[in-house]
């Protein structure tokens, strides 16, 4: 591993794409072209080298954590002294992390049936010996674990459930019940937002809310015909979600109520992996030429109306996902192998073979707005 392998700047467009600056290069370990630089400066980008390709990875503190064939972390502004391999099953994945664990999820052996799902936990500082069962679902899988500083939330087949951090060795607590096709949750100040898949009306997608403790009954608070799947973001006060056209919507916490919603970005594209804070919404969506890519953009809370294109904040080769935390924009890149002409001699007959890498990139956040 090693920190911040090459500093390279990029531009805050206000464009659909970025132009590179002169001294940028591309992934694909090729020199890009001369190109005047954006309005607006927005610093270095740094990167640190993950190995092979990551399937996830995520961010808490100051740690960022990756799946790449084995699970890892380290300070991203030291990276290379401060590496932590974590001892879990090689079918685990990696689930999140609070300030003092990480959590996998696995397939466990059972007695009488091929598997269970276990969710576990490392220590921050990386566990011997395994990691230790938190949660183990023998009749109910437990699906989609998410954290606040105090719980665990997951689902089982048709219930909403949670335990404290501190362990759960007795019997879960309801948070909702009779929840049909549970999706993915999100946690929020007071509430946890939750997607289900309703079986009485046909590939209809709604989104619920739940008081955390159970104490309140869910409510529905949008529903979204012939949408079997839609990718949602729960943000300071509204959420959004991607309609059909690919136009990204909101309301406010408390539900739609009955009122159209507000569109917040209607260009029509394939958008992806949403994801909001205090100041703007970003996502992911297919860049021309980069197949399996995408360029992760942006735009504040106030929305993007058609006549204001939203900022591409990178230029990615192939990017796999990005993160959020207070200051930065994280996001991961693959460059698949292949032949390297060696430097300095310019001769294509005299190339080495290389073999993939990702990198994980971080950014600052914006702080303009259009």
């Amino acid at each position: 591993m090693n920190s911040a392998a090459r500093a390279i700047t990029l531009a805050f467009c206000g464009a659909v794409s970025c132009a590179c600056s002169a001294n940028t290069v591309d992934l694909d370990r090729t020199p890009t072209n001369p190109a005047p630089a954006g309005p607006t400066q927005l610093g270095a980008i740094e990167r640190i080298d993950a190995g092979t390709e990551v399937s996830s990875f995520d961010v808490e503190g100051s740690r960022v954590f990756w799946q790449s064939g084995q699970i890892q972390s380290c300070e991203f502004e030291r990276c290379a002294g401060t590496v932590v391999t974590y001892d879990v099953p090689v079918d685990a994945f990696l689930e999140g992390e609070t300030a003092d664990d990480v959590f996998v999820a696995y397939a466990g052996a059972a007695r009488y049936q091929p598997a269970v799902e276990v969710v576990a936990r490392c220590p921050r500082s990386g566990c011997t010996g395994g990691p230790q069962k938190f949660l183990e679902e023998d009749a109910n899988a437990a699906w989609s674990p998410a954290f606040d500083a105090s719980y665990l939330y997951w689902q089982s087949t048709f219930d909403l459930l949670r335990c404290p951090l501190s362990g759960c060795e007795g019997v879960p607590e309801l948070v909702a019940k009779d929840q049909t096709g549970l999706g993915a949750l999100s946690i929020g100040t007071d509430a946890v937002f939750y997607e289900t898949f309703n079986v009485d009306v046909i590939d209809q997608w709604e989104l619920h809310s739940a008081a955390k403790d159970g104490s309140e009954p869910a409510k529905t608070l949008v529903q979204v015909p012939n949408a079997i799947y839609r990718v949602y973001a729960v943000g300071p006060t509204a959420f959004y979600w991607l309609d059909n056209a690919g136009s990204i919507q909101s309301c406010p916490l408390a539900g739609c109520d009955g009122q159209p919603p507000t569109t917040v970005v209607s260009t029509a594209t394939g958008k992806t992996s949403l994801r909001v804070d205090d100041s703007g919404i970003y996502w992911m969506e297919p860049e021309s030429g980069t197949p399996g890519g995408g360029a992760v953009r942006y735009c504040p809370l106030a929305g993007c109306p058609a006549t204001q294109q939203p900022i591409a904040l990178n230029a990615p080769y192939i990017t796999n996902e990005f993160a959020l935390d207070a200051e930065y924009l994280y996001w991961t890149e693959y460059v698949p192998g292949g032949e390297e002409i060696q430097v300095g001699t310019g001769d294509p007959s005299n190339s080495v073979p290389f073999s993939g890498s990702s990198y994980i990139y971080r950014m600052q956040k914006p702080t303009t707005s259009h």
